[in-house]
């Protein structure tokens, strides 16, 4: 979390555009949802049986850190897109 929070500062307030800082934190985000999708108390509380949700319209830790990633794709002009539809 600590790294992420650091990349979020270096990209958004310093205005770092290096492809690597927007890569790693494209990984950063991608690991955190990956995570939280295995927890099952996690899961079970943001997915109703027969829906399926979104993404990034869930509560809680996995809706955050997904429309923080989805928003960050949209607007990082450094962000490999290949990069994440390999995790699509």
């Amino acid at each position: 979390m600590l790294v992420t929070h650091w990349l979020e500062w270096l990209i958004n307030e310093q205005k770092e555009t290096g492809p690597e800082f927007h890569n790693e934190l494209i990984f950063n985000y991608l690991e955190r949802i990956l995570a939280l999708k295995k927890d099952p108390q996690t899961f079970a509380i943001v997915q109703a049986p027969g829906q399926r949700l979104p993404a990034g319209s869930e509560t809680g830790p996995l809706g955050e850190t997904r429309t923080k990633l989805i928003k960050f794709l949209q607007t990082s002009p450094c962000g490999s897109l290949a990069l994440w539809l390999c995790f699509a």
